[in-house]
């Protein structure tokens, strides 16, 4: 029996495969010091809790409209106005998700047809390429340079625009690289999209974590943008909600309409009480994000000098989100360099033919003893490229590759590591 190809060809996750090998290790008694979610290890501020629990008792248990509730609709607008400068119908023009995963797979599904194009600077999040390929859209991987911060470059995304292009994917602050989009690096996009007639999807996800004076702009404020841009934002990140599951979608009612369409067919509506919670989280005093930055920020600084004192170690400063892409070229490739870490009680995830991710969403005292345990493999690499140390290819190494599924998908995955954008 045939499957559908548009899942067969999609490679199987190689954070999703590290984050379960880590945790088989843990299971096994090996210590191991997980490095690889993306997920704050903070809880939600108390009277996000009280909220949900208080929903609970009050029997708000119940399906909401398949637009999310109006009072998180009107919370959510009054965010974007007062923080983002941008104005939107509360009724019509915001549609409440299960997370943002939900609002970028609906977002491709309603605006790409067969066969169309969707721009994504690279190294990229996960799920998008993904997302494009299950509605049957076409990821084109635009890659950015270590050199140049990661910034993706107007002239470079031109020259990759064809008759088939239909939006461009960005997300800044930047999973997997920390890149912050300056306003100039916005407004060149911007240039493109309106002169090629695009649109343009911006994933701002991570939009509250910035350091360095950084500033999160949102490009659906700039000029001749909000009519074509789709801003997806949500709870996971700032409110360390990962598990609540609340994203939404927000843009003009002609964009946002077929959002919300797919989205009657797919989640109905989120989790109601979660949604409640949503909504004290952004009635609520706002102090504990600032807290978790400064948190945050503190281990940035810490892996950052560690990692500047390891020989054969490269990154790019990272000035938002909770991410350093790494590049260890003494250990092999990113995957064999993974593999080698996690014996040594280190989970990383590999990223893309070049660089690992590293995510530093775990305590400082844990993040400080994985420096210990990066620092001497790293060192041997460095002093001998024939060391003991370094590691045997995947085919050699017991248990082989994290990627046991169909030959399609394996097919899939060796694709995807071989080209410039590998990007899981």
């Amino acid at each position: 029996m045939e499957l559908a190809l548009r899942t067969e060809h999609i490679p199987f996750s190689s954070l999703c495969a590290f984050f379960d090998a880590a945790e088989a290790r843990q299971r096994a008694g090996q210590d191991i010091i997980n490095m690889v979610m993306g997920r704050p290890d903070f809880l939600p501020a108390p009277h996000i809790n009280e909220a949900v629990k208080k929903a609970v008792d009050d029997g708000q248990v119940h399906y909401t409209s398949n637009y999310g509730l109006l009072e998180l609709r009107q919370e959510v607008a009054r965010k974007l106005k007062d923080e983002n400068g941008l104005d939107y119908a509360p009724e019509t023009e915001i549609v409440i998700t299960a997370g943002v995963s939900e609002a970028l797979h609906l977002s491709m599904a309603a605006l790409l047809n067969p066969g169309d194009e969707a721009l994504i600077p690279a190294p990229a999040f996960l799920s998008y390429g993904s997302c494009v390929h299950m509605a049957s859209g076409v990821p084109v991987f635009v890659p950015t340079e270590q050199a140049k911060g990661f910034q993706p470059e107007p002239d470079v995304l031109e020259r990759h625009i064809t008759p088939k292009t239909k939006l461009i994917l960005i997300n800044s602050p930047q999973n997997p690289t920390g890149t912050v989009y300056p306003r100039e690096t916005l407004q060149g996009i911007a240039d493109l999209a309106i002169k090629h007639d695009l649109i343009v999807v911006s994933d701002e996800i991570n939009e509250k974590i910035i350091f360095d004076g950084a500033e999160h702009i949102s490009i659906a404020s700039l000029p001749g943008m909000r009519e074509r841009t789709v801003v997806l934002n949500g709870f996971s990140k700032a409110y360390a909600m990962t598990g609540s599951r609340i994203g939404y979608a927000a843009g003009p009612e002609r964009l946002i309409a077929p959002i919300y369409c797919a989205h009657q067919y797919s989640a109905m509506c989120p989790c109601t009480y979660a949604q409640w919670g949503a909504v004290a989280a952004l009635r609520g005093p706002q102090g504990h994000i600032a807290d978790m930055v400064k948190e945050l920020d503190r281990r940035r600084l810490m892996l950052l000098d560690r990692l500047a004192a390891m020989p054969g170690v490269f990154f790019v400063r990272p000035k938002g989100a909770f991410y350093i892409m790494v590049s260890i070229p003494g250990l092999g490739t990113p995957m064999q360099a993974a593999e080698f870490l996690l014996d040594a009680g280190l989970a990383i995830v590999p990223w893309d033919e070049e660089h690992l991710r590293i995510s530093y969403a775990n305590s400082y005292e844990n993040l400080s003893i994985a420096m210990d345990r990066m620092e001497r493999p790293c060192a041997d690499a460095s002093d001998s490229p024939s060391s003991p140390n370094r590691p045997a290819p995947a085919s050699q190494r017991p248990g082989g590759s994290f990627f046991p599924h169909s030959p399609k998908q394996k097919a899939a995955a060796r694709s995807i590591f071989r080209s410039p954008a590998f990007c899981f």
